[in-house]
């Protein structure tokens, strides 16, 4: 799928963060060119906070891989007990991606297609749609450079995405923050008609890593604005180009296995 992958982040060398004209491919591409160049692996801890002060946790094995600019994705659940074996498969593909589930319950994967992929994974306050946005896979659309702005109180270019009608996406747009040195992704602003929020993603800035040569945050938070929920996630340490096998990434044969 063509489209605008801002997966972790790089430094820009020898162009100034804040050029008077700015274009925003050359923001994307700066995003896009400090993923991995074939595949990654790395756990993710998820602590969701519930309106009435209770909290849940979740540990993911996420392995990726990448296919010219597409993205995709295996999650792997560990814990908790009751959902251990559980897994989910994104594939990026031109039109509406494919996402899939697999139930250790019923030993099979089925489609989450429609509304059920606007719905919340996994009881987190990340949709099966939005979950690609840690790794910055943004939906297919037209990218219009908005401003030089502040976020998470660092320089940031601000990016608007408007989705094409074939990814069905619950959203109208997406307000996306690239950091202006790092090129990383410190957040994400879901907006439904009338510019109107309804989740807001943001990184914690002290979260910056560098590895490899790459760099990325390693947390960041999604606030449902309209349950007044929220949910951390705390991405460990990331290996790239480790061999994975291609049965991972495929939606007839990907399952619960490791």
């Amino acid at each position: 799928m063509k489209k605008a992958l801002i997966i972790f982040i790089s430094i820009m060398i020898g162009q100034s963060a804040f050029a008077d004209e700015v274009n925003v491919q050359e923001v994307l591409d700066c995003s896009a060119a400090n993923g991995p160049e074939k595949t990654f692996s790395q756990m993710a801890d998820f602590k969701t906070y519930h309106s009435d002060g209770s909290s849940r946790d979740m540990s993911v094995k996420i392995r990726g891989a990448r296919v010219k600019d597409a993205l995709n994705l295996n999650l792997y659940v560990e814990n908790p007990a009751s959902l251990t074996g559980t897994a989910i498969l994104f594939k990026e593909r031109e039109g509406q991606d494919i996402v899939r589930i697999f139930l250790p319950s019923i030993r099979r994967s089925q489609n989450v297609t429609g509304s059920m992929a606007a719905t919340k994974m996994l009881a987190t306050d990340f949709s099966y749609l939005d979950i690609k946005q840690l790794y910055g896979a943004f939906v297919d659309g037209a990218a219009t450079y908005k401003s030089k702005a502040k976020f998470v109180e660092r320089p940031a270019h601000e990016i608007e995405i408007v989705p094409t009608a074939e990814e069905a996406s619950p959203y109208t747009d997406l307000l996306a923050f690239i950091d202006a040195e790092t090129c990383v992704v410190l957040g994400v602003h879901f907006r439904v008609e009338d510019k109107q929020v309804l989740k807001k993603l943001e990184a914690d800035p002290s979260s910056n890593l560098e590895i490899e040569g790459r760099h990325l945050m390693s947390k960041y938070t999604m606030h449902d604005l309209m349950s007044t929920t929220k949910t951390e996630v705390t991405l460990g340490e990331i290996v790239f180009d480790k061999s994975i096998p291609n049965a991972a990434f495929h939606p007839q044969l990907f399952s619960g296995a490791r």
